[in-house]
């Protein structure tokens, strides 16, 4: 039923009718979100609301943000409806702007931060630390890097981007994911001059942005949505796949980046005026020399040429 009720809101055009709007706070109760069954429906009927019309529910719905957020600590207590929480909490991130998500800020990376502290002691997963990925990629990919650097220390920061992120990019399939982690990771190194301070880093860094976009393994578009819910859910079989495949969706955060290899050789030529024969040099000495032939191909039809 949920799913179907988002299908049409997302179908409606113009604003959200008042119909829609006052389903929207019954739609909150916590009853709802107790049935493990009633979640992929309700977060993507959920998100579909805060697509089609934050703005709305911000005026006439109250603390819906804190509304919101209750939601995703509720299902975050649980293992079995964790991601859908970090699902709920992308959402937020995707349309909230500055000023509104800086006094939440800090609730909404508890839990990554929680998580994170135990990367050094557990691998890598895609299932366990991807939604922590994505919805760091979504953060600094719509705000910055600036709006992360308000609310964690810089020691964390820089564990964050040295351990955990360079290493996890390029282990992402999904093609939506791996974009927003693209546009995260070129954002961090443009925008971010303290990772110039760390010994390594933006090398690391460099080397596993053109290397993750420039990978062989990155699927097909149609294969988007099936690799996704292999991320979340594992591979339960052909039929429980295919079961949460059909009541989920797969939605871009930066549907206004249409190109993300354009947007990341237009990036870094930005970077590389600004620091002369750095990343020409970095790149040469990092980077295979096929892949980064590759990669001036992919600059040379955007019209830039960053090496």
């Amino acid at each position: 039923v949920f799913q179907v009720i988002a299908m049409l809101l997302e179908a409606t055009p113009g604003d959200i009718s008042p119909t829609y709007l006052s389903l929207f706070q019954p739609i909150l109760a916590p009853c709802n979100w107790q049935m493990a069954g009633n979640v992929p429906g309700l977060v993507r009927l959920l998100q579909a609301y805060l697509k089609k019309g934050c703005a709305q529910l911000l005026a006439t719905q109250g603390n819906v943000v804190d509304q919101i957020i209750r939601v995703a600590e509720l299902l975050m207590q649980s293992r079995r409806t964790e991601q859908s929480g970090m699902k709920v909490l992308v959402g937020l991130v995707e349309t909230l702007d500055a000023q509104l998500l800086a006094p939440v800020l800090e609730r909404i990376l508890a839990p990554c931060v929680k998580k994170l502290g135990r990367s050094n002691t557990v691998p890598l997963s895609i299932r366990r630390f991807g939604p922590v990925m994505n919805l760091l990629s979504v953060l600094v990919g719509k705000h910055g890097i600036t709006v992360l650097k308000s609310k964690l220390d810089a020691e964390t920061l820089g564990r964050i981007q040295a351990r955990f992120w360079t290493e996890f990019l390029p282990k992402i399939k999904s093609r939506i994911r791996r974009k927003a982690a693209l546009i995260a990771t070129t954002r961090m190194i443009v925008e971010d001059g303290a990772i110039w301070d760390i010994p390594g880093l933006p090398e690391n860094m460099f080397k596993a942005l053109i290397e993750t976009l420039l990978s062989a393994s990155a699927e097909p578009a149609e294969k988007d949505n099936y690799l996704s819910v292999l991320e979340d859910e594992g591979d339960r079989g052909v039929r429980g796949t295919r079961l949460a495949h059909s009541r989920d969706r797969i939605h871009d955060p930066f549907e206004d980046v249409p190109g993300v290899e354009g947007y990341i050789a237009r990036s870094l030529s930005q970077l590389s005026d600004q620091r002369k024969g750095y990343l020409s040099s970095a790149l040469r000495s990092l980077v295979p020399e096929d892949k980064l032939s590759k990669f001036r191909e992919l600059c040379a039809k955007v019209g830039v040429q960053v090496i």
